[in-house]
């Protein structure tokens, strides 16, 4: 009477029928074959296929209840639907987390910093549309997809030049192989970030200004997961291979480890002697010579690159707060913004407007206080008597005779 449940095969043959009251619920087919069909009052409740097959159709009174398919085929179930939706919003929540650091920026411009690049700009971060247009970057839109289709593949090959040294051209390789490895893998993952990474070098290799290699470092971050990807993915079979000779058999995932850390040590090992500024004190050094130099409550006008370690000492130092320092190219940048806004068409009146309001500044202030440039300025030269006094340019005078 237990031989149906008590009874154990030691081969995986064919199904062993057992006899007895018991049969139909305690006999276990060891085979993956075909369906089991038992009978008797518990059939349609305790036989369970073995097959992953065609769907079981049970019968009797709870057939409709407990008989479960084994194949969904590719409709979504609503526990996948519910997942999917909070995958869904997880990731809108986290994505507005994110842009919500740009609710700063107005609070900070009410405190009136001492710094304030939006006022400069000529924005307004209280208005709703100046904010946009600080967020959106508009000031310098002019600069966005700007090259001709001529000129785009030049620039695809730089970045590609770029990619190729950053990595050292060994880890350009490992990203390609790691990032067919994930496709394979994980491809909802490899497509995410191949999304990251095209939508960032796309508009880069698109953007238009002298210092762009510096601004690919999250495209090299997510080539950076590929390269680990490959690395993870070659490893044991390099390390397989190691094993085959007889000298590596014991010691060949050891060696494999502590290759790929020497590998990962080669880019800080050859770059950080190239990339440490810990003694590069020359900017520094042009702002307290340019400071010491200037007279009192004088006019520095300059570009952002001269002017900015002017800033640095006067606002987080306290070096010279008489000198009024005035950025000349955020100004122009900030007009051009407001004046498309306004709806004035880009052109060359667009630029001699803004020309005209500089000029028009430096001449008020030169009755108020002594005017200084930090750079050559061909408009302004144009204009004014401008004589070199030390590391600045002194403007004295209107030119006689000009408009």
């Amino acid at each position: 009477p237990r031989a149906g449940r008590d009874a154990r095969p030691t081969s995986p043959g064919p199904p062993v029928r057992a006899t007895g009251p018991r049969a139909g619920r305690d006999a276990r087919p060891t085979s993956p074959g075909p369906p089991v069909r038992a009978t008797g009052p518990r059939a349609g409740r305790d036989a369970r296929p073995t097959d992953p097959g065609p769907l079981v159709r049970a019968t009797g009174p709870r057939a409709g209840r407990d008989a479960r398919p084994t194949d969904t085929g590719s409709t979504l179930t609503q526990p996948a639907v519910a997942r999917w939706s909070r995958v869904l919003l997880s990731c809108a929540a986290l994505f507005a987390l994110g842009l919500s650091t740009y609710l700063y920026l107005p609070l900070r411009y009410l405190a009136q910093p001492r710094l304030d690049y939006a006022r400069v700009l000529g924005l307004d971060l209280a208005d709703p549309a100046d904010l946009w247009a600080m967020v959106g970057g508009h000031a310098f839109s002019y600069a966005m997809f700007a090259y001709s289709p001529a000129a785009l593949p030049g620039e695809v090959g730089r970045f590609a030049t770029w990619l190729w040294e950053s990595f050292f051209g060994v880890g350009a390789i490992f990203g390609l192989v790691g990032l067919g490895v994930l496709f394979r893998a994980r491809p909802g993952v490899a497509a995410a970030l191949a999304a990251l990474f095209l939508a960032h070098v796309v508009f880069y290799v698109n953007y238009n200004v002298p210092n762009k290699e510096t601004m690919f470092l999250p495209a090299y971050l997510v080539w950076s997961v590929w390269v680990g990807v490959a690395l993870a993915w070659l490893a044991p079979r390099w390390a397989e291979r190691l094993r085959a000779l007889a000298q590596w058999r014991a010691t060949a995932e050891r060696d494999v480890r502590l290759a790929l850390a020497a590998l990962a040590l080669v880019p800080l090992v050859v770059n950080y002697p190239r990339l440490d500024a810990s003694q590069d004190y020359a900017a520094r050094r042009y702002a307290e010579a340019v400071m010491a130099e200037l007279p009192p409550n004088a006019l520095a006008l300059g570009s952002w690159l001269d002017i900015t370690p002017l800033y640095y000492v006067q606002i987080v130092e306290g070096l010279r707060p008489d000198v009024w320092l005035y950025d000349v190219g955020l100004y122009g940048l900030g007009r051009v913004s407001r004046l498309r806004r306004e709806g004035v068409v880009d052109g060359g009146a667009m630029a001699e407007r803004i020309q005209a309001e500089i000029v028009a500044l430096v001449e008020v202030e030169l009755a108020r206080r002594p005017v200084y440039l930090l750079g050559r300025s061909p408009i302004l030269e144009e204009q004014f008597e401008v004589q070199p006094s030390g590391r600045t340019y002194r403007i004295s005078a209107r030119r006689a005779g000009v408009e």
